[in-house]
C-alpha cells in the first residue's frame, strides 16, 4: 500500500509539474545571476515568453558553517518566480572549503554535498524545480582539474539522495560544455541514466544555431544506447547563447539567431532551451561576457529580447510537428499544429542573408500533419533497416512514399524510389536501388516525400554511417602508421577492429582508446591506405587515405606569437631540441613552446613562416603533443580559396606526456570568418596556424608543450 501511495504521489506531482514539451513557449528559459531581482525584472522575463529560469544554487554561500544552511536569499527568488508562473532550474554547485578545497571528491566532501542537496530538495520540494548536477564539469568548473570518475561518483550519490528524500523530484545532468562525447559516454556507462530524468548539454559554438542538428541526433543515439530498458530520456539545451563580441557576430546577428536557437532545438528534439544570458553582465565594450544578454545591464531591451518575445507570442500554444524539407538546406520551414490547424515558422540560414523567423498560417492536407516525424538520422546499413524506419501503417489510401538519397547537401539524387501504399515495405524498392549501402564515414542526406494529390511534402534526415564514431590514421614518419578516433569522436565501449592495407601489406589492430600502431605497416610518400572498421558485428569500408608530412624545421621557420587582448601580459618562448622521453618513433627534433598568460583573454599561435598548402581532401591534422595538463584548448587555423578563415577546435590539454591528437580540417568544428562567410570549406586550403593554445577560461596560467610528428590525413 505504501508503495502504491508513493507511486501515486510521484505521478500526481509530475503531472502538475511536467518536463517541457514541444509546445511553444513551455520550454523556453533564460540564465540569471541574481536572487534579488530589480523591481519589474522577473515580470520582464515572464513577458518575453520565458517559462524557466536557470540559476546556481551555491553550496559555499548557503552553508558557511558546518551543518547550517541559509536559503533566505533563494527564498526571495523562488517566491518571485512562483508569483509570475515561472519555474526554476537550480544548479547544484560548486565546492565548499569547509570540507575540501576544490570539487567534492573525498568521501567526506561527497557526503557533505549530499547533505546540502537533501536540505535544498526538502526546502523547495513540490515547487516544480529541475535539479541539475553541477555546471560544465568537463572543464575548469570542476576543480582542480576535470575528472569524470570523481564527477560520476558524486552524481550517483546525489541521485540516490534525491530518490530517497523526494523520489518525485526531477534530476538532470551533466550540463557539459559542448557535446563532450567522451565525458557523456563515461557518465552513461557509470549508470547515471538510472537517476537522470533528462540529459543537459551546453551546445555553444561560434556558428549558426542550425549547425547543432547533427549533434542532437548523435546525443539521442548515445542516450538510447545506455538508457535503462523502457526509459525515454529527453535532451535539454541547458545553456547556450551568443556574445555580440564573438568573432564575426554583432548585435543584429545575435538578435536573429536567438529565436532561431529555440526553434532549432525543438526541431532537434530538445524541448527545453536556456538562453545565456538574461542581461549583459557588465558594461565593458570589449569584455565578451558583458554582451550575451537579451537586455542591457540596466534592463533596457535589446532587439534580442524583442525578437524572442515576438516569436514566442506568434507561436504561443502551437506544438512543433516536423520540419518540412525545401530542397535547400539553408531554407528552414518548421510546421506547427494547434487544434488541427497548421502554421509554419520560416527563415533563411544562408550565410550573409540570415533572416528572422516569420510565422504564418498554413493550409496543408491533414495527412501532412498526421505523418509521423522522421528521426534526425539513421544508422540503417541495409534496405530492410531503412524501410522499417520509413514505413507508415496509417498512411492515407492512394498515397506514396518517395525516398531520395544525396551524398552531399546539393546535387542530383544517387537514387530515388517510390512505394505505394506507404504502409507496404520499401525493402524491395530500396534493394533494387543502385548504390544503396551504408556510407563509409560521412553522412548522406536522405529525404522522404509523402506523395499526395495536393503535391509532395518532404521531410529530411541524415543517413549516417553504420557506426557511431570516426576512425582516422596518422603517419608521422615513413616507418609507421597509427589508427585513432577522429576529433570529437566518442570512444565506444566495445573494441573496434581496424584493418588497413598499403600495397601488398595488411595490418590489423584493436582500437579501444588512445592511438594504436598498425604493426608492420609503413607509409612511403604517395602511399594509399585502404581500410575498414568492424564494430558490433558490422564491417564498414573507409575511404582511401593518403598522408602528407609537415616537417619540423628550426625555430627560425616558425613564429610563436601572442594574440587576444593586448592589455593582458603574455610571455612566450620557442626553441627546438631532442624530444622528451616517451615519443614512440625516432626523431632528433621537436619544437618546445613555452607560454605565460596574465589574467584575461589571451592565446598564442604557432605560425609557419609562410602558409602551408594542404592537399585536396585534407580532413585531419594528426600531431604528437607533449601535454602540460593546463586545461587550455588546442586549435588551428586554415584559410580556404575564398579567403575564409576556419578555426576548428581540438582537444583540451588535460594530459601530461606524449599523446597523438587529431584536429579536424573540416567545417562544423569551430568558428569561421571572412571570405565566403558560410562555414563551408571551399577548394584548396592553406594552413595558417599549426597550433593555437587558447587560455580557457581567460585566466593567469603558464605551461610548456612539445610538438613533433605532424602529418595531414586526406581522402583520395
Amino acid at each position: 500500500m505504501l508503495a502504491l501511495l508513493a507511486a501515486m504521489a510521484l505521478s500526481d506531482y509530475r503531472a502538475r509539474f511536467p518536463l517541457p514539451d514541444d509546445v511553444v513557449p513551455n520550454g523556453w528559459g533564460v540564465n540569471i545571476h541574481f536572487t534579488h531581482p530589480a523591481p519589474g525584472e522577473v515580470e520582464m522575463i515572464r513577458d518575453a515568453g520565458f517559462r524557466w529560469v536557470r540559476m546556481d544554487l551555491f553550496w559555499h554561500q548557503i552553508e558557511t558553517q558546518r551543518g547550517v544552511y541559509d536559503f533566505s536569499n533563494y527564498d526571495v527568488l523562488v517566491q518571485s518566480l512562483e508569483k509570475n508562473g515561472l519555474r526554476a532550474l537550480f544548479i547544484l554547485d560548486y565546492g565548499n572549503d569547509l570540507y575540501q578545497k576544490g570539487s567534492p571528491s573525498t568521501p567526506e566532501a561527497r557526503a557533505a554535498f549530499c547533505r546540502f542537496v537533501e536540505a535544498a530538495v526538502k526546502r523547495y520540494r513540490g515547487k516544480g524545480v529541475l535539479w541539475e548536477m553541477w555546471n560544465e564539469p568537463n572543464i575548469f568548473f570542476w576543480q582542480p582539474t576535470p575528472n569524470v570518475e570523481h564527477y560520476a561518483a558524486l552524481a550517483l550519490e546525489v541521485g540516490q539522495t534525491i530518490r530517497r528524500v523526494a523520489p518525485e523530484e526531477w534530476y538532470v545532468g551533466p550540463a557539459t560544455s559542448g557535446f563532450d562525447w567522451r565525458f557523456l559516454g563515461a557518465c552513461f556507462r557509470k549508470g547515471l541514466l538510472r537517476y537522470w530524468d533528462a540529459v543537459t548539454v551546453h551546445p555553444y559554438r561560434g556558428v549558426q544555431p542550425e549547425t547543432v542538428l547533427p549533434d542532437w541526433f548523435r546525443l539521442r543515439e548515445l542516450i538510447d544506447r545506455y538508457a535503462p530498458a523502457g526509459k525515454r530520456i529527453p535532451m535539454f539545451s541547458g545553456e547556450w547563447g551568443y556574445s555580440e563580441l564573438y568573432s564575426g557576430l554583432n548585435l543584429e546577428l545575435q538578435s536573429r539567431w536567438a529565436p532561431r536557437q529555440y526553434l532549432v532545438n525543438l526541431a532537434g528534439g530538445a524541448p527545453l532551451s536556456i538562453w545565456y544570458d538574461w542581461k549583459n553582465d557588465g558594461t565593458d565594450p570589449k569584455e565578451i561576457e558583458h554582451h550575451f544578454g537579451t537586455v542591457y545591464h540596466d534592463l533596457r531591451r535589446k532587439p534580442t529580447y524583442d525578437n524572442i518575445r515576438a516569436t514566442a507570442r506568434a507561436l504561443s500554444g502551437w506544438g512543433f510537428n516536423k520540419r518540412l524539407d525545401q530542397g535547400d538546406p539553408s531554407r528552414w520551414v518548421l510546421l506547427f499544429e494547434k487544434g488541427g490547424q497548421a502554421a509554419t515558422a520560416e527563415w533563411s540560414a544562408k550565410a550573409g542573408s540570415d533572416t528572422l523567423p516569420v510565422v504564418r498560417p498554413a493550409k496543408l492536407p491533414k495527412a501532412v500533419l498526421a505523418w509521423p516525424r522522421l528521426p534526425l538520422g539513421t544508422r540503417a546499413a541495409t534496405a530492410d533497416e531503412l524501410a522499417s524506419l520509413l514505413a507508415w501503417p496509417g498512411a492515407p489510401k492512394g498515397s506514396k512514399l518517395r525516398v531520395e538519397a544525396l551524398p552531399s547537401e546539393t546535387g542530383r539524387p544517387v537514387f530515388a524510389v517510390e512505394a505505394s501504399p506507404v504502409r507496404a515495405s520499401l525493402s524491395r524498392a530500396l534493394g533494387r536501388a543502385r548504390g544503396f549501402r551504408a556510407p563509409g564515414s560521412e553522412p548522406w542526406r536522405l529525404r522522404a516525400g509523402l506523395v499526395l494529390p495536393e503535391g509532395t511534402f518532404w521531410q529530411a534526415l541524415a543517413w549516417h554511417p553504420a557506426h557511431p564514431f570516426r576512425v582516422t590514421f596518422a603517419s608521422p614518419d615513413p616507418s609507421g602508421v597509427w589508427a585513432l578516433f577522429d576529433a570529437g569522436s566518442e570512444v565506444p565501449t566495445e573494441p573496434v577492429r581496424v584493418s588497413a592495407r598499403i600495397g601488398g601489406t595488411r595490418a590489423e589492430a584493436e582500437l579501444s582508446g588512445g592511438a594504436v600502431r598498425l604493426p608492420g605497416l609503413a607509409a612511403a610518400p604517395g602511399a594509399t591506405l585502404e581500410g575498414s572498421v568492424a564494430f558490433a558485428g558490422k564491417t564498414v569500408a573507409l575511404p582511401a587515405f593518403g598522408f602528407e608530412r609537415i616537417p619540423i624545421p628550426g625555430p627560425a621557420q616558425w613564429r610563436w606569437v601572442a594574440d587576444g587582448d593586448a592589455k593582458v601580459p603574455a610571455t612566450l618562448s620557442l626553441d627546438a631540441g631532442a624530444p622528451p622521453a616517451g615519443l614512440p618513433f625516432r626523431t632528433d627534433r621537436a619544437l618546445r613552446l613555452r607560454y605565460r598568460f596574465g589574467q584575461g583573454w589571451r592565446f598564442a599561435e604557432l605560425r609557419p613562416a609562410a602558409p602551408i598548402a594542404l592537399p585536396r581532401g585534407a580532413h585531419n591534422l594528426p600531431l604528437w603533443v607533449h601535454g602540460d595538463g593546463s586545461g587550455n584548448v588546442l586549435r588551428l587555423r586554415f584559410v580556404d580559396e575564398t579567403g575564409q578563415t576556419h578555426q576548428p577546435d581540438g582537444p583540451k590539454l588535460d594530459w601530461k606526456g606524449w599523446r597523438l591528437v587529431s584536429i579536424p580540417l573540416r567545417a562544423g568544428f569551430g568558428g569561421f570568418w571572412g571570405g565566403a562567410q558560410d562555414g563551408k570549406v571551399h577548394g584548396s586550403c592553406r594552413l595558417q596556424t599549426l597550433l593555437l593554445v587558447d587560455s580557457v577560461p581567460p585566466r593567469e596560467n603558464e605551461g610548456e608543450l612539445w610538438v613533433a610528428g605532424v602529418s595531414v590525413a586526406f581522402t583520395r
